[in-house]
């Protein structure tokens, strides 16, 4: 009974994004800023500690920024005196390698997002591959023990009348063939 609609892949290997490398290679650290184990633990509490702390990195580099902006703007509202327009040259170019740099980061966003997708979706088609050769292979469990119910009960009937209607001169020999038969009909029924 070959399981059919199914191919074992087992030959293809998942390439690994570096995305995880680099996370694994980060140093995991608590809020008291000591080194923790790095391992993948999504339940252990110190793990989840140490990748709030990863994940709050870019949070911090977006206040900071913010920060910055907010004083350049509450500088040039509270100045009074005109402006050579050379003389913000340097602090326009800042802003733009920051805007540059914050969108850059946006879309390394999105992208990761994108990656994640993915491999959610990949995981769900394999699970439910998974899921269906199991019911299959349940379904086939359960015609098989019903086919051999069906054909090996009559069959063992017989032989057990068989031996009960023929005496055997050796008890022990009478009383081994008793025994595994009872053991056989145990095997085959509920």
């Amino acid at each position: 009974m070959a399981m059919e609609g199914y191919s074992v892949i087992s030959e293809t290997v998942a390439q690994r994004v570096f995305w995880v490398d680099w996370f694994h290679f980060t140093p995991h650290i608590n809020l008291t800023l000591h080194s923790v184990n790095s391992t993948f633990n999504p339940f252990s509490p110190v793990y989840q500690e140490s990748l709030g702390i990863i994940g709050s990195v870019p949070a911090g580099l977006l206040i900071m920024t913010l920060l910055v902006l907010l004083l350049y703007l509450l500088t040039r509202c509270c100045d009074n005196r005109p402006r050579k327009s050379a003389s913000i040259t340097c602090l326009k170019v800042t802003l733009v390698l920051f805007a540059i740099i914050t969108l850059g980061a946006l879309g390394v966003g999105v992208w990761g997002n994108q990656e994640v997708h993915e491999g959610v979706t990949q995981t769900t088609y394999s699970l439910d591959t998974i899921n269906g050769m199991v019911h299959s292979l349940s379904n086939q469990t359960k015609l098989f023990d019903e086919t051999i119910r069906r054909n090996l009960q009559p069959q063992l009937n017989l032989f057990k009348e068989t031996i009960q209607r023929q005496k055997i001169e050796n008890a022990s020999v009478e009383m081994f063939i008793l025994e595994s038969l009872h053991y056989m009909q145990g095997n085959i029924s509920d």
